[in-house]
């Protein structure tokens, strides 16, 4: 029971700390200071809830996918690589469409969509590293 809430919980707030501390890094070279007086706000509700989904998602689909993969090695034909590589390109392409700022024209979808690609690959490589750590001191 211990593994499985492990499994559900760390891998999914170590991503989600990896991504937020590369936006205070990007939102530091971008804006030159440190105030975060803006986000702050949006973050207090925005961190609670995608957390709370996240770690829904990681114990009812992503440790089930998990185990295939370590059971067979490939899931859909796919390996590990190139099943997440389509999970990040789904969601940096699902990222931009919601947060685009049409007024603001097709640069703006690439800047978003690049921006949620990069996420999800950190927040993804994070979050897998941190199964495969889990499941090789569990093993051993």
């Amino acid at each position: 029971m211990k593994t499985i809430i492990l499994k559900s919980t760390l891998p999914v707030f170590i991503g989600i700390f990896n991504v937020l501390f590369l936006l205070v890094l990007v939102h530091i070279g971008v804006y030159k200071n440190f105030s975060f007086t803006a986000d702050a706000y949006m973050l207090r509700y925005f961190v609670p809830v995608s957390a709370t989904i996240a770690v829904i998602i990681q114990h009812f689909i992503v440790i089930p996918i998990w185990e295939k993969f370590n059971k067979t090695n490939t899931v859909w034909g796919l390996t590990i690589i190139h099943f997440t590589l389509i999970v990040c390109l789904l969601g940096g392409t699902l990222f931009s469409v919601a947060f685009w700022e049409r007024d603001l024209g097709y640069g703006e979808l690439v800047a978003v969509f690049l921006t949620g690609f990069i996420a999800f690959v950190i927040y993804w490589s994070s979050n897998l590293l941190v199964l495969k750590y889990i499941d090789s001191r569990i093993t051993h």
